[in-house]
């Protein structure tokens, strides 16, 4: 009864079964790690929580990890108001209660807060006055797969998550962690198609843009390999800081261009010769009688017509700017003046 008083909110009925005539035990667990505070704080009873903390006698096992269960997508809002920052708010200032502690995925609250773009909650934990906490959760070197909070607002494009940890400072830890297959923050929002994310990562991390995994991709291999749609644009924020490698390799030997053009991403494809001047010898070459021939096959067979005539018309167009170029340092004009 006690358990069921505290999930529902009933705040009287848990006042009232503790008092000492009815020996209620306040840390008994209906299951593992479930208590009665646990439960009130999971529903997001403000009240309730705030009475339990008070007045119950509660075991360290109780509050080691009762952080961890602070709604963070059911409850949490832009309001200060709202139910689970209320409570938030008071855990994070109870000096009995970690707020740094993980859970059995070795994630923290600022983990799951980033993943999902809380920010609300990312600014109350941050906000915490003890620094060892705040250190340890600025600090952190991942969870057991190796992400970061970092790297999870990274994935998930959460532009405003990614500034709230920056402005928190001491991010060189998180910056530099690797996740799986070794992909760092700017790689997981590059794969991910999150062009502002990876210039927000660029300007904080400009030495990780070219950065390789395990099988050596690069975050603009990633982008030409995963990135669909936004490929072109993430594509572009990548090359703008002059800092990769357009025709880097992967272990399987292929170049950003040659994914693009298996998978027959045609403005990827535009935005790497045009702009980073990838080398075309790779998918495309010309018989004597000038006719195009692919050198890696689109993945969708009714493509590859396509395919041939957007390479075919790149190849042109430098071709075209090249001789024009010529043509004008030949007339001493010199490369500014063009």
């Amino acid at each position: 009864m006690f358990c069921i008083a505290a999930e529902c909110g009933h705040t009287d009925v848990v006042r009232l079964l503790l008092e000492p005539c009815y020996a209620v035990k306040p840390n008994w667990e209906r299951t593992a790690g479930t208590t009665a505070l646990w439960l009130a704080v999971k529903e997001g009873h403000f009240e309730t929580t705030s009475y339990l903390l008070a007045h119950a006698k509660l075991s360290a096992q109780s509050l080691r990890n009762i952080i961890l269960a602070v709604p963070i997508t059911t409850w949490f809002g832009p309001s200060k108001l709202d139910p689970a920052n209320a409570i938030l708010e008071l855990l994070v200032k109870d000096p009995r209660i970690s707020v740094s502690n993980r859970d059995s995925r070795g994630r923290t609250l600022l983990s799951w807060a980033a993943e999902n773009g809380n920010i609300a909650a990312m600014s109350i934990i941050l906000n915490s006055e003890r620094q060892d906490e705040r250190r340890a959760l600025l600090e952190d070197a991942g969870d057991h797969e190796g992400r970061t909070p970092l790297y999870y607002a990274a994935w998930h494009g959460h532009v405003p998550a990614i500034k709230v940890l920056s402005e928190a400072g001491n991010l060189d830890v998180q910056l530099h962690a690797l996740g799986p297959e070794k992909e760092n923050a700017i790689a997981a929002a590059a794969r991910h198609g999150h062009a502002e994310a990876v210039q927000l990562l660029a300007d904080l991390d400009p030495n990780g843009l070219d950065l390789e995994t395990d099988a050596r991709r690069t975050p603009l291999s990633l982008t030409a390999l995963a990135a669909d749609e936004a490929g072109a644009s993430v594509a572009r924020t990548l090359l703008s800081t002059g800092r990769v490698q357009v025709d880097s390799k992967c272990e399987s030997g292929r170049t950003p261009l040659e994914y693009a053009v298996s998978a027959a991403r045609f403005e990827l494809m535009r935005v790497l010769v045009r702009e980073g001047g990838a080398n075309l010898e790779n998918v495309i070459e010309f018989k004597i009688d000038g006719t195009p021939s692919l050198l890696v096959e689109p993945a969708a067979d009714w493509e590859r017509e396509r395919v041939i005539a957007e390479l075919a018309a790149l190849a042109k167009d430098r071709t075209e700017a090249a001789s024009r170029n010529v043509t004008l340092r030949a007339r001493g004009v010199s490369d500014d003046q063009q």
